[in-house]
């Protein structure tokens, strides 16, 4: 009996990282439509308010059936607030890995004109708020070697992804965490 609660801990951390790998993979796929369709109907306020909210919308809910169907894993030796956090947080890391991959593509050769007219947009933004010349020249070479690295950006696209899975896997993770069941494991010793 011993050795199969050895054998089933030993199943579950060996699962981790293929489910990390499968999920990000998805949360990332996901993330890369959203940054498509944001490029393609870039200016189009009403589309893009819609989007925005459907994206949160879905990238919760993805999180929420991952985690939960890898709490239901762990059956009565239960699944903590932390073990949920840190399933949540691997995963969307490795999304935003995949995001940041697609989005050094669409920054240099899908939609590189676009994406100077959004830096454009912003610094005119910046011009109209009396900015001195010598800094606006300063951000405007800034943020052409930024824009376009493709270090910032997938180190960027990792860091969003990263940081909006710890925020919304506070309230995920509260949601799938599942308590030790005693009763059940004092049957199996």
């Amino acid at each position: 009996m011993i050795e199969e609660l050895k054998k089933d801990k030993t199943m579950k951390k060996q699962t981790f990282w293929p489910e990390v790998s499968r999920y990000g993979a998805i949360v990332g796929g996901v993330e890369v439509l959203f940054l498509l369709l944001g490029a393609l109907f870039y200016g189009k306020s009403a589309l893009t308010m819609l989007f925005s909210v459907l994206h949160v919308a879905i990238f919760v809910t993805l999180i929420y059936l991952f985690t939960k169907r890898r709490s239901v894993l762990y059956g009565a030796d239960g699944y903590t607030f932390g073990d949920g956090m840190k399933f949540i947080f691997f995963v969307s890391l490795l999304g935003g890995v995949l995001a940041g991959a697609y989005d050094i593509v669409a920054r240099n050769w899908l939609f590189p004109g676009l994406y100077r007219e959004m830096a454009d947009t912003m610094l005119t933004a910046m011009a109209q708020a009396k900015l001195p010349t010598s800094q606006l020249v300063e951000v405007k070479e800034s943020l052409n070697k930024t824009l376009f690295s493709p270090i910032y950006v997938v180190g960027s696209d990792v860091l969003g992804l990263g940081l909006r899975g710890l925020f919304f896997g506070l309230f995920v993770a509260a949601f799938t965490r599942r308590e030790v069941n005693i009763f059940e494991q004092s049957d199996s010793e």
